[in-house]
C-alpha cells in the first residue's frame, strides 16, 4: 500500500509504522486518518507482520488533531469531527483486536489524539525527553481514540482524571512510574528499543500472543467466571495444536 502521510515498512517480521507529517508534529488530519484506518484493516484482515512498531517521523511522535483542519465553518464542524473520528477510532479498534502485538516507541510529545494511540497500545516505550498531555479541554474538546476506555486501565480512575482535566505535562519518567509507558530510554532511542521489545514477544508463539491480547481486551469488563471459562477454553483449544505440544516438549527436555 502507498500512503502519503505514512510509511509503513518490514524488517524481518516486525512492522514499523511511522507518521509522516513532521510539519506539525504528526497531527491528524483527515486524510491521515484515512490512510492509518486503512493500514490497520489491511493488517487485522491480512498481517504481514508478527509485531507492529508505531513511531513518529521527526522530533515529536504525534501532537493529536490538527487544529489547523478545524478552521472551516462552524456548521461543518460536526461532520467534520464524525468524519476524522470514524476514520481513527476504526483504527484503534484494528489494532486491539488484531493478533500482532503493537509497541509504540515514542520519540518526543504525544498529545491528545498522540497521547489516546500510545494508551491504545499494547507496550509503550519512551525517550527520556518525550512528553504526554491530554490538552483536549483546553481546545474545548472531549477525548477520543478510546482514551477514556485505556487510560483509567493503565493508571487508575483517579489519575486519569487528573492528567485528563488539569491538562499537566507528563514526562517519560513519571509515565514510566504511573504505568503509562514500560521503558525509559535515552533520546534517539525509542525505536531500538521497540525493537528489542518486539524480538523477546517473537521468541512467543503468534497464536498464543493473538489470543493472550484477546483475554486481556475481555477480562477489562468480564466478572471472573466468565473469565476463567474463557481462559480455560483457549488454554485448551491452544493445547491441542502441534506448535503448543512442540514448544511444551521442548520446555521439558
Amino acid at each position: 500500500m502507498e500512503f502519503k502521510t505514512l510509511d509503513f515498512s518490514i524488517d524481518g517480521d516486525i512492522g514499523v509504522l511511522t507518521l509522516r507529517r513532521p510539519d506539525v508534529l504528526n497531527a491528524f488530519d483527515i486524510p491521515m486518518a484515512r490512510e492509518l484506518d486503512a493500514l490497520a484493516t489491511e493488517l487485522c484482515l491480512r498481517p504481514s507482520a508478527r509485531a507492529l512498531i508505531i513511531t513518529g517521523e521527526g522530533r515529536g511522535f504525534c501532537a493529536g488533531g490538527d487544529l489547523g483542519s478545524f478552521r472551516q465553518p462552524l456548521a461543518q464542524m460536526e461532520a467534520h469531527s464524525l468524519e476524522i473520528t470514524g476514520h481513527l477510532h476504526a483504527a484503534i479498534s484494528n489494532f486491539s483486536r488484531m493478533d500482532i502485538p503493537t509497541v509504540a516507541a515514542v520519540n518526543g510529545v504525544a498529545a491528545g489524539a498522540g497521547f489516546a494511540l500510545v494508551c491504545a497500545c499494547d507496550m509503550a516505550v519512551a525517550a527520556r525527553s518525550a512528553v504526554f498531555l491530554a490538552a483536549y479541554t483546553l481546545a474545548g474538546l472531549s477525548p477520543d481514540l478510546g482514551l477514556t476506555h485505556f487510560l483509567p486501565r493503565l493508571v487508575g480512575l483517579s489519575v486519569a482524571k487528573a492528567i485528563l482535566l488539569t491538562n499537566r505535562k507528563i514526562p517519560a519518567e513519571e509515565a514510566l512510574r504511573i504505568g503509562l509507558v514500560h521503558e525509559v530510554v535515552p533520546d534517539g532511542e525509542s525505536l531500538a528499543a521497540a525493537l528489542s521489545s518486539c524480538e523477546l514477544m517473537l521468541k512467543g508463539s503468534s497464536a498464543a500472543i493473538g489470543v493472550t491480547k484477546r483475554l486481556l481486551l475481555e477480562g477489562r469488563t468480564a466478572e471472573l467466571g466468565h473469565q476463567l471459562a474463557s481462559e480455560r477454553t483457549a488454554l485448551a483449544t491452544l493445547s491441542a495444536t502441534q506448535e503448543a505440544y512442540d514448544r511444551c516438549r521442548r520446555f521439558v527436555k
